[in-house]
């Protein structure tokens, strides 16, 4: 009869150390998946402003135009500038701007001012509007889309 109480008491107690173990696993589990809930539901691009970038290579270049792609600003400042190097730097794409600083794009992806045609360069056109300010000091909106293009300036 002592052989069978003492392996109730046995059984009881392993029973009662896997609903520990159950418990805290469930426990961390429900921890892992609460910190999964919480990073899901917080996202940056919403606390970002964004533009459309498109960019319009020359026919001459082989190289494929850009269409429609998003460009996020965490500092909620845009410039067709900005967009373009944002764009340029997380794609690996050249963008060759004037060493003074104002805004003028000598290169994008390798294709140059009067690269194909003289008088040639690139322009930017917002929401199909022309601009006669620099590309680095226009201030754009969230949603605005941006187009640079590859110009013969004769035509």
């Amino acid at each position: 009869m002592k052989t069978g109480k003492a392996l109730s008491i046995v059984l009881a107690l392993m029973l009662l150390i896997v609903m520990v173990i159950a418990f805290a696993m469930s426990g961390c589990a429900g921890k892992e998946e609460q910190e999964k809930k919480v990073a899901e539901v917080y996202d940056t691009s919403k606390d970002a402003v964004f533009a459309y970038l498109n960019i319009d290579y020359p026919e001459e270049s082989g190289l494929q135009d850009v269409q429609n792609q998003q460009v996020y600003s965490i500092d909620k400042t845009m410039s067709p500038m900005s967009i373009l190097i944002s764009y340029g730097d997380s794609n690996g794409i050249e963008i060759a701007v004037d060493a003074a600083g104002a805004g003028y794009v000598q290169g994008i992806g390798g294709v140059f001012e009067n690269d194909f045609n003289q008088p040639s360069g690139w322009i930017y056109v917002v929401n199909d509007e022309n601009s006669m300010e620099a590309a680095a000091d226009y201030k754009l909106s969230s949603g605005d889309t941006v187009t640079w293009s590859y110009v013969n300036y004769t035509q």
